[in-house]
Protein backbone atom coordinates (compact mmCIF):
# COMPACT_ATOMS: atom_id res chain seq x y z
CA UNK A 1 0.00 0.00 0.00
CA UNK A 2 2.55 2.50 1.06
CA UNK A 3 4.44 1.68 -2.16
CA UNK A 4 1.38 2.54 -4.22
CA UNK A 5 0.66 6.30 -2.08
CA UNK A 6 4.60 7.09 -2.50
CA UNK A 7 4.17 6.59 -6.48
CA UNK A 8 1.24 8.32 -6.76
CA UNK A 9 3.28 11.05 -4.52
CA UNK A 10 6.15 10.71 -7.29
CA UNK A 11 3.81 11.43 -10.40
CA UNK A 12 2.49 13.85 -8.86
CA UNK A 13 5.55 15.88 -7.68
CA UNK A 14 4.52 15.71 -4.33
CA UNK A 15 7.17 15.17 -1.45
CA UNK A 16 5.27 14.38 1.47
CA UNK A 17 1.92 12.98 2.32
CA UNK A 18 -0.31 12.53 5.52
CA UNK A 19 -1.35 8.71 6.10
CA UNK A 20 -4.56 9.00 8.38
CA UNK A 21 -5.64 6.02 9.82
CA UNK A 22 -9.12 5.00 9.88
CA UNK A 23 -9.39 3.11 13.37
CA UNK A 24 -11.91 5.54 14.85
CA UNK A 25 -14.19 2.95 12.40
CA UNK A 26 -14.27 0.59 14.93
CA UNK A 27 -15.59 2.89 17.43
CA UNK A 28 -18.41 3.98 15.21
CA UNK A 29 -22.13 3.02 15.06
CA UNK A 30 -22.32 4.80 12.21
CA UNK A 31 -19.71 2.85 9.77
CA UNK A 32 -21.16 0.18 7.81
CA UNK A 33 -19.54 -3.41 7.63
CA UNK A 34 -18.10 -2.80 11.27
CA UNK A 35 -19.01 -6.00 13.59
CA UNK A 36 -21.85 -4.74 16.16
CA UNK A 37 -20.86 -8.20 18.16
CA UNK A 38 -17.38 -7.06 18.98
CA UNK A 39 -16.28 -7.51 23.32
CA UNK A 40 -14.81 -3.93 23.75
CA UNK A 41 -11.82 -5.49 23.98
CA UNK A 42 -12.01 -7.40 20.76
CA UNK A 43 -12.61 -3.13 19.41
CA UNK A 44 -9.72 -1.83 21.36
CA UNK A 45 -7.53 -4.56 19.07
CA UNK A 46 -8.50 -3.61 16.15
CA UNK A 47 -8.28 -0.20 16.41
CA UNK A 48 -4.92 -0.71 17.80
CA UNK A 49 -4.08 -2.84 14.55
CA UNK A 50 -5.34 -0.22 12.38
CA UNK A 51 -3.55 2.54 13.92
CA UNK A 52 -0.47 0.05 13.95
CA UNK A 53 -0.75 -0.72 10.25
CA UNK A 54 -0.78 2.72 9.12
CA UNK A 55 2.21 3.06 11.18
CA UNK A 56 3.73 0.50 9.66
CA UNK A 57 3.33 1.78 6.39
CA UNK A 58 4.47 5.35 6.89
CA UNK A 59 7.56 4.19 8.59
CA UNK A 60 8.68 2.00 5.14
CA UNK A 61 8.58 5.67 3.42
CA UNK A 62 10.02 7.92 6.88
CA UNK A 63 11.07 10.91 4.40
CA UNK A 64 7.65 10.75 2.35
CA UNK A 65 5.09 9.71 4.63
CA UNK A 66 3.67 11.16 8.01
CA UNK A 67 1.24 8.91 10.27
CA UNK A 68 -1.67 9.72 12.06
CA UNK A 69 -3.27 7.61 14.44
CA UNK A 70 -7.44 7.68 14.60
CA UNK A 71 -10.07 6.91 18.32
CA UNK A 72 -13.14 7.33 18.86
CA UNK A 73 -12.69 9.79 21.16
CA UNK A 74 -15.70 8.75 23.53
CA UNK A 75 -15.00 5.00 23.71
CA UNK A 76 -13.42 4.16 27.25
CA UNK A 77 -9.83 3.52 25.92
CA UNK A 78 -9.48 6.60 23.90
CA UNK A 79 -6.60 8.24 26.43
CA UNK A 80 -5.07 4.81 26.53
CA UNK A 81 -4.97 4.41 23.14
CA UNK A 82 -3.54 7.90 22.34
CA UNK A 83 -0.93 7.73 25.02
CA UNK A 84 -0.11 4.77 23.21
CA UNK A 85 0.20 6.49 19.50
CA UNK A 86 2.25 8.79 20.94
CA UNK A 87 5.13 6.26 22.19
CA UNK A 88 4.97 4.93 19.07
CA UNK A 89 8.47 6.45 17.27
CA UNK A 90 6.59 7.08 13.94
CA UNK A 91 3.00 8.42 14.62
CA UNK A 92 3.01 11.74 14.73
CA UNK A 93 -0.56 13.32 15.28
CA UNK A 94 -4.21 12.20 16.06
CA UNK A 95 -7.00 11.99 13.86
CA UNK A 96 -10.61 12.91 15.47
CA UNK A 97 -13.72 12.35 13.11
CA UNK A 98 -16.26 13.44 15.35
CA UNK A 99 -19.59 13.35 13.77
CA UNK A 100 -18.85 9.79 12.35
CA UNK A 101 -17.65 9.19 16.14
CA UNK A 102 -21.14 10.49 17.23
CA UNK A 103 -19.93 13.33 19.54
CA UNK A 104 -22.93 15.77 19.97
CA UNK A 105 -21.17 19.37 21.37
CA UNK A 106 -24.25 20.00 22.83
CA UNK A 107 -23.75 17.26 25.45
CA UNK A 108 -21.28 18.72 28.69
CA UNK A 109 -20.00 14.45 29.30
CA UNK A 110 -18.83 14.59 25.62
CA UNK A 111 -17.42 18.41 25.88
CA UNK A 112 -15.55 17.06 29.16
CA UNK A 113 -13.83 13.85 27.40
CA UNK A 114 -13.15 16.11 24.37
CA UNK A 115 -11.43 18.02 26.80
CA UNK A 116 -9.40 14.94 28.59
CA UNK A 117 -8.83 13.57 24.94
CA UNK A 118 -7.48 17.06 23.58
CA UNK A 119 -5.25 17.34 27.03
CA UNK A 120 -4.04 13.73 26.51
CA UNK A 121 -2.90 14.62 23.05
CA UNK A 122 -1.17 17.65 24.11
CA UNK A 123 1.10 15.85 26.37
CA UNK A 124 1.77 13.50 23.83
CA UNK A 125 2.81 16.00 21.87
CA UNK A 126 0.40 14.80 19.08
CA UNK A 127 -0.88 17.47 17.24
CA UNK A 128 -4.69 16.76 16.21
CA UNK A 129 -6.82 16.68 12.88
CA UNK A 130 -10.35 17.69 13.72
CA UNK A 131 -13.00 16.42 11.03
Amino acid sequence: MAEQLVAQLDSARIQRALVLSVAYWFGSELMPGVDRDLTLSDEHARVRAENDWVASQAARYPDRLVSFCSVNPLKVYALEEIQRCGRHSVVRGLKLHLANSGVDLRKRADVEQLRRVFRTANEANLPIVVL
